[in-house]
């Protein structure tokens, strides 16, 4: 564990060398050719587009980890998943994070580039944690709101786990709401901030979660069904289609 950590991070401090100086490159070029003080911030801007376009290509063709369970510092879809943690890692530096987490139109076409099958039409707040985009799924009018994350991975003792997750159309998710692998959230549903729903658990079409609440490891909340706030939905649950929670 020890010598894969350090030589993670040697590979992270290898591209972000390289990375720097192909953007500090592009910028110099631009401003030698555009003297000024507009020259000098264009060449910035370049630069920092050079980076993300050099990372979210990368992310693009390199390998990911497929759905499944793997062991720890081993096997070919853990080294996939250290791949593009990596490429993460790039994408959230200083002033790399901003160009395209506030740009909702870079953002979709980087996370696109990395794999993720969301909608044009769906909306997040700019802090929104994607984890695996490859593994997400974000239908249209959908909306994600913020301090969000989205998980398609987790650790079980010695082995990573990972599960698609899928958000359906029009689907509501407010503030601070955790969403972990496998999870199904169906069209239309309503999740109030603060929400856990943990692994493998399904919310019907037009589910309302009240805020606060915790949606157990593989629970079934039916459609139009009710989870009053803060109650904990225990693991493997049913709650039937229009049911109240608890009741």
């Amino acid at each position: 564990m020890v010598i894969g950590t350090i030589l993670m991070d040697f590979v992270w401090l290898c591209g972000l060398t390289l990375l720097t100086a192909l953007s500090a490159a592009t910028a110099i070029e631009i401003h030698a050719a555009s003297p000024g003080s507009l020259g000098l911030a264009l060449g910035i801007v370049c630069g920092l587009l050079v980076w993300l376009v050099a990372v979210a290509l990368l992310g693009a063709v390199a390998p990911k980890p497929r759905a499944g369970a793997t062991r720890v510092m081993g096997g070919r879809d853990f080294n996939a998943w250290v791949i593009q943690f990596l490429i993460r890692r790039w994408l959230t530096m200083p002033l790399v994070l901003p160009l395209w987490s506030q740009l909702s139109s870079v953002r979709w076409l980087t996370l696109r580039l990395l794999g993720a099958r969301i909608s044009f039409k769906a909306q997040m707040s700019s802090d929104v944690v994607i984890l695996d985009p490859h593994l997400v799924t974000i239908g249209a009018g959908s909306m994600i709101g913020a301090a969000s994350g989205i998980s398609g991975h987790m650790m079980i003792g010695e082995k990573l786990i990972f599960a698609p997750v899928f958000i359906g159309e029009k689907v509501m998710i407010a503030a601070a709401v955790g969403i972990l692998p496998g999870v199904t959230v169906k069209d239309g549903a309503f999740i109030e901030p603060r929400v856990n729903v943990l692994a493998y658990a399904t919310i019907g079409e037009g589910a309302r979660i009240g805020s606060g609440a915790i949606i157990g490891a593989r629970a079934t909340i039916g459609a139009k069904a009710k989870v009053a706030r803060g109650a904990v939905v225990p693991d493997d649950t049913v709650v039937a289609d229009g049911a109240h929670f608890p009741a």
